[in-house]
């Protein structure tokens, strides 16, 4: 990897970061909005959750855009990332049914919060998108 590559890969990990944590704030605002679940703690307890879960998703999700990036059918990042998103919140979302099959009792589908995560997916794939998107990103391999 050379000097390029390297600081190509810390700027995305960098904006990866950024756009889930953008991602964690507006979720919890569109989620105490709609109130499609409880939460479950205080709210700084339920702030520092939401912004861990959106970095650990935007990383992951990143990772894979990065790596996968021009095997993708698009161009550009924010189509990508939007695929990319997408596509493992329907992996989550396949778990999460097995597991309802597996003990019912403790895992359960509940469409709106299907519905209401379906939709947060597509909007962190919006924010990495645009994210990376910005600056010097646009001219470099995967897009």
């Amino acid at each position: 990897m050379n000097r390029n590559e390297s600081a190509g890969i810390t700027e995305r990990f960098v904006k990866c970061i950024a756009a889930g944590v953008v991602w964690g704030l507006v979720a919890m605002g569109i989620n105490n909005l709609t109130g499609v679940f409880a939460f479950e703690s205080t709210l700084t307890h339920n702030l520092v959750s939401f912004i861990f879960g959106g970095v650990i998703f935007s990383i992951v999700s990143g990772g894979i855009l990065f790596f996968a990036g021009r095997l993708l059918p698009f161009k550009g990042y924010l189509p990508k990332a939007l695929m990319v998103t997408t596509f493992l919140w329907l992996v989550l979302r396949g778990g999460g049914v097995l597991l309802s099959q597996m003990e019912p009792h403790r895992y359960h589908v509940l469409t709106p919060e299907s519905i209401q995560g379906f939709g947060l997916a597509i909007l962190l794939g919006l924010f990495i998108g645009l994210f990376w998107g910005q600056g010097r990103l646009s001219g470099r391999a995967g897009a």
